[in-house]
């Protein structure tokens, strides 16, 4: 039985046959996806902090922000940020136990 570039069974021969340049191919594709995987996620959070937040705080946009619309902002993007965490810290448990159980 043998396992995919990512991992899944392709049901022909034994993991172990992967080339040393294979499972290093492996492994640097394996890398490049969780790192574009986090930049689109922070892109996606900070786009959605600024959208959610400036509706929420910004009543009257104009050249500066008041300490009033400062503090807002603030307060906005932290419990956004504590939100995000929380529900990726959930999915990411979520995904591992799948993986672990061969759901995924």
């Amino acid at each position: 039985m043998a396992f995919s570039l990512f991992g899944g069974n392709t049901g022909t021969a034994p993991a172990s046959t992967l080339s040393p340049q294979a499972e290093a191919v492996k492994e640097q594709l394996r890398k490049q996806v969780v790192t574009e995987s986090s930049i689109a996620n922070a892109q996606e959070l900070i786009s959605k902090i600024s959208l959610n937040c400036f509706d929420l705080c910004i009543s009257t946009p104009g050249s500066s922000l008041s300490p009033e619309d400062q503090k807002c902002l603030g307060q906005c993007a932290e419990k956004y940020m504590q939100a995000w965490n929380l529900v990726s810290r959930e999915y990411t448990r979520q995904v591992q136990e799948m993986s672990r159980k061969g759901q995924i």
